[in-house]
């Protein structure tokens, strides 16, 4: 077998390099950005109000995991939904408080965990947490809520993710119809800027 010519050695070596470059990229993308808690620390029901233990299933086929409390039936907001979506640590047990001040608020919450959080299958990535969302947002559809009835709220990195649920109209799915980033140790402001999207849509 005659022996590879120089050339062609040189372009399969960088070729090798470059898909251990991308493979290291794409490693550090998962351990710098994403820390999941594979446990929960806290259940739904210790807010002592009524909720459900939700289970539904994005289009790349992941079953995922979510907390659904349903506004005060007395609430003037009582027709409006926050979709919560929250940083790169932990799961939706470690946000109890911030359900907490959002329901005070007199909207239903849901809070949901991406891929590989909480007790959820797979691993997370950018484009996961963006499919997370938008099947968050299909299964509040399904429940009845319109698109104007939502609200996409994003802690930290979930900002961005809140970001892709409002945008995913665009592309003729069902998304929010408007989200709100909370930066981290600004929840008091964050919240009022809820409150303030959400009374845009009062009269929707």
């Amino acid at each position: 077998m005659k022996r590879l010519p120089r050339l062609a050695k040189t372009v399969i070596g960088l070729l090798v390099a470059g898909l251990l470059i991308i493979l290291m990229f794409r490693w550090l993308e998962r351990s710098l950005v994403y820390h999941p808690d594979r446990v929960l620390t806290a259940t739904g029901a210790e807010l002592h109000r009524p909720f459900e233990d939700v289970r539904f299933r994005t289009r790349d086929g992941l079953e995922l995991n979510g907390w659904f409390y349903p506004a005060d039936p007395q609430s003037e907001r009582a027709h409006l939904v926050v979709l919560y979506c929250h940083g790169n640590a932990g799961n939706i047990g470690n946000r109890l408080e911030a359900y907490e001040a959002l329901l005070t608020a007199g909207v239903g919450v849901f809070a949901f965990d991406y891929r590989g959080y909480g007790r959820n299958q797979g691993r997370p990535s950018e484009e996961g947490t963006y499919r997370d969302a938008q099947a968050a947002c299909e299964w509040l559809a399904q429940r009845g809520f319109a698109r104007s009835r939502i609200i996409a709220y994003g802690y930290s990195l979930g900002g961005g993710v809140a970001g892709g649920a409002g945008r995913a109209r665009a592309g003729g799915r069902t998304g929010a119809a408007k989200h709100v980033h909370q930066h981290p140790g600004h929840r008091r402001r964050a919240v009022s800027l809820a409150a303030g999207a959400l009374d845009q849509h009062h009269s929707l």
